[in-house]
């Protein structure tokens, strides 16, 4: 019993999915994994075969027919494989730029719109991967988030950077990072905050989900009714309220 879930995998040092098996060990429930499909992807092309074409790269998945497709290290593959393939395919104007340019370690402005492009369109395809049988396949993906920081002096003259505030956006390079939000139902921002015992080691950490933005951007939640912070339990969040807005797809708890 229980949900099925797939995930792409192309987080940096493809580790991520390590949490769903010690999770698993340390509750004793490893039988599990056969509910669980792991699909690392590493390099542009590589990645980009898979979203294209996921039938033919990977028919296991549509063998599977899960519930859930996750993409874990989505901002990762951002990052790292597709701002390194755009620099390294366009033409420097500036010949001095030397091996840093030919290597995609610098970009010009005009790669930004590359960038985004590239980023959005293969999103567009992973958010349309679903099973011929018409059966939908909720999608989740992650991504760290931005910080703000500013740089100040301290009493001794020393420059550090500073924390001024959260940004609540993602941490996607370009236009890409604001677009991208325009793709999903529902953002879930982690959050984890100190509370305070008898004594420094008698503090938990208590981690929660932020459904609302701040007044500059306000989260999408497509009608759910979600309260402005939820805990941080996915699988009673999704049972209890996000899955009873959706009119077609799962709707029923997990049996495990």
């Amino acid at each position: 019993g229980g949900y099925k879930v797939a995930v792409l995998s192309t987080d940096i040092g493809d580790t991520g999915h390590l949490t769903i098996v010690n999770r698993l060990r340390a509750a004793g429930r490893m039988d599990l994994l056969k509910n669980c499909l792991i699909i690392p992807r590493d390099g542009y092309k590589e990645v980009n075969a898979f979203l294209t074409a996921p039938e033919k790269d990977c028919p296991e998945l549509f063998d599977m027919n899960p519930d859930f497709l996750g993409w874990d290290g989505f901002g990762a593959r951002q990052q790292g494989d597709v701002s390194e393939y755009v620099g390294e395919m366009a033409p420097a104007k500036d010949k001095d730029r030397g091996d840093f340019r030919e290597s995609g370690l610098v970009l010009e402005q005009q790669d930004w719109g590359a960038i985004r492009n590239a980023t959005i369109r293969r999103l567009n395809d992973f958010i349309r991967i679903h099973h011929p049988s018409g059966k939908k396949w909720h999608k989740i993906l992650t991504c760290h988030e931005q910080i703000i920081y500013r740089e100040t002096t301290t009493s001794s003259g020393q420059k550090r950077q500073e924390q001024v505030q959260e940004s609540y956006k993602p941490m996607l390079s370009g236009a890409g990072g604001t677009l991208a939000l325009g793709g999903v139902d529902l953002v879930l921002r982690c959050k984890v905050s100190t509370k305070k015992g008898l004594g420094e080691d008698k503090d938990t950490r208590v981690y929660t989900y932020v459904t609302r933005g701040h007044e500059n951007l306000v989260a999408k939640d497509r009608g759910f009714n979600l309260d402005a912070e939820e805990p941080a339990d996915f699988l009673k969040l999704w049972s209890e309220k996000i899955s009873k807005s959706f009119v077609t797809g799962i709707n029923q708890p997990a049996s495990d």
